[in-house]
């Protein structure tokens, strides 16, 4: 089985005892890449997701603001992300985007902060690796949607992650040739919603991710995840979109290589 995980969190605080023994099980199990997201509170969550992209030839890397924590946003750390985005294994602008959620930023400031990275990936000519949560009053993604639209970023591309709302929201994204990734909240009781959605999303736009260490799939489900987890929401989807283990791990790999313009010798049978 041929896997990626297109977003994963090999997180600063990692003692390297825990780092080496996540991609030890990752590998045992047929990861091939994990993308490490380098958008945190700041620049040293981009800092650290490259550097570890160093260490590892299996390990890539982003770069970006977190909507959170939009308002630490600075023409400083603005002028460091682009400079960082040159690294050969920078892959990816992001996670940026809107949280309407819990709201650690303030609207206004996660609207300007998210045209603000579209714009850099433009300029760069990097995808984009998206958040956006809806608030309990207003829908994220009909806005995130629309400001997409504005800046013209199906010139870049990229992909919704952790992909969590229904059915409706899936049309819009598509029509600007973004892909969708699945988390493990699919495996969940009450995501059904979501199991719908992911029934209409077309076999070249679909990913997954752990989003490790968060969100575990059945059944691991309430541990700290990993990439090694994987596995159990490639064969989750496998059986809802009515096909095989193997050719669900193969096509999502394959859109996550495209997507982020991986090496193709990922694909390769070992």
């Amino acid at each position: 089985m041929i896997l990626i995980d297109s977003h994963a969190h090999l997180d600063v605080d990692l003692a390297e005892e825990d780092l080496l023994g996540v991609l030890e099980r990752a590998r045992a199990v047929g990861l091939k890449a994990i993308v490490n997201i380098g958008g945190g509170d700041g620049l040293e969550y981009a800092r650290y997701a490259i550097s570890v992209a160093d260490r590892f030839d299996d390990v890539f890397a982003t770069v970006g603001l977190h909507p959170h924590d939009a308002k630490n946003n600075s023409p400083e750390m603005m002028a460091e992300m682009r400079a960082m985005c040159a690294h050969p294994k920078v892959m990816a602008v992001g996670e940026v985007g809107l949280d309407f959620h819990y709201d650690n930023s303030p609207r206004e400031t996660q609207r300007s902060v998210f045209r603000e990275y579209i714009r850099l990936a433009l300029d760069v000519n990097l995808p984009l690796s998206l958040h956006i949560r809806d608030g309990a009053d207003v829908s994220a993604h009909e806005e995130a949607h629309q400001i997409l639209k504005e800046e013209g970023a199906e010139q870049v591309g990229g992909v919704v992650h952790c992909y969590t709302a229904g059915p409706d929201e899936v049309p819009a994204y598509l029509e600007l040739g973004f892909y969708l990734s699945i988390p493990g909240v699919v495996t969940f009781k009450k995501a059904e919603e979501l199991r719908e959605a992911v029934k209409l999303i077309p076999d070249d736009r679909i990913m997954v991710e752990t989003d490790s260490p968060f969100l575990a799939p059945v059944p691991k489900r309430g541990r700290p995840n990993e990439p090694a987890y994987l596995r159990y929401i490639v064969e989750y989807l496998a059986d809802l979109r009515e096909t095989d283990s193997d050719r669900m791990a193969r096509l999502t790999s394959e859109n996550a290589v495209r997507m982020y313009g991986l090496p193709e010798g990922l694909l390769n049978e070992d």
